[in-house]
């Protein structure tokens, strides 16, 4: 659908309506466009400095990595006309989910680049990140995480909602509502046959499970249905609050846990999170403790014998 945008002389006078009528000292811009839509961003940011709002009224926005990574420019411009902090949508930080599953055309390296550019404008850089993606598998949590570090930002990421309308649900109908009546779980089964159950019955089944879905997606920071592959809900809980916290130890002790357990694929980590895993380095260092007690033992029994051998030499 075609978009239409207020001009931004037409922007800053509401602005100012705002304060002469209210005497507001913030205002908070939900424009996702403000930091691609250049021109329009840099005649608002003329404007509202002219008009000495950004000495009186300071503002926030939203944006998207891509554009400041390639015209980082202009945040000094917003930050310059009162801007005080723009959220962007990172989602993850795994180059492979980004590509598979969020599909906006941005990477990791766009994600920095926006962390490294509105820093140095004194900007505060707020991110959002969701987990539970649908080809999203350990490594790319650690990916998310380990960036989190790296950069010093603490977040309590969602998780995925496939909102109706997005091609996220369409792509997972079945089985988001699935999640919402057993009957219709059960059906899928190949050696239940559908056709014991009347067609019209089965419709009213996915009609009352997907109003009951639409009635829970009101706020993104509730549980409704996911739409991973790899984990259940219950695991998304406890991973999300290992990444808030950092804790790289019980993420990673989790996934031994489960790959144990499982043996599912998702659960092994790559040998780069090494450093990060308390499992694996207990693994390389028991063996090398367990030979070197082995050698010393076998270097002293060596010792003791070429001792006691000379010994006799000399006696006899």
């Amino acid at each position: 659908l075609a978009a239409r945008w207020p001009t931004p002389e037409y922007a800053v006078k509401n602005v100012q309506f705002l304060k002469d009528t209210y005497d507001i000292d913030f205002v908070s811009i939900v424009d996702e466009n403000m930091t691609s839509n250049l021109k329009w961003t840099k005649e608002f940011c003329e404007l509202y400095a002219d008009s000495g709002l950004s000495e009186t009224v300071k503002w926030g926005t939203l944006g998207d990595a891509p554009s400041v990574a390639v015209k980082p420019e202009i945040v000094q411009t917003m930050y310059d006309a009162g801007c005080a902090y723009v959220s962007f949508g990172f989602e993850s930080a795994s180059d492979k989910v980004l590509n598979q599953d969020i599909q906006k055309g941005q990477l990791q390296s766009h994600l920095q680049k926006t962390i490294d550019t509105v820093k140095k404008t004194n900007l505060r850089p707020i991110a959002t990140f969701m987990i539970g993606n649908p080809h999203e598998n350990i490594d790319d949590l650690m990916e998310t995480v380990d960036f989190w570090i790296r950069n010093g930002i603490q977040c309590d990421p969602f998780i995925c909602t496939p909102y109706v309308g997005s091609p996220l649900y369409y792509d997972n109908k079945d089985y988001i509502l699935q999640q919402y009546d057993e009957r219709l779980k059960i059906l899928q089964d190949p050696t239940v046959s559908s056709a014991t159950v009347d067609p019209e019955t089965i419709k009213k089944w996915k009609f009352d499970a997907l109003d009951t879905f639409m009635k829970e997606c009101g706020n993104a920071t509730d549980y409704t249905a996911t739409v991973s592959q790899y984990f259940t809900i219950a695991e998304l809980f406890a991973l999300r609050r290992f990444m808030y916290k950092h804790d790289t130890r019980r993420m990673l002790q989790m996934a031994h846990q489960r790959y144990d357990q499982t043996g599912l694929e998702q659960w092994k980590h790559e040998s780069k999170w090494k450093k990060y895993c308390h499992v694996c380095q207990a693994k390389d260092q028991v063996p090398e403790q367990v030979t070197e007690q082995v050698t010393e033992q076998v270097t002293e029994q060596v010792t003791d014998q070429v001792t006691d051998q000379v010994t006799d030499q000399v006696k006899f």
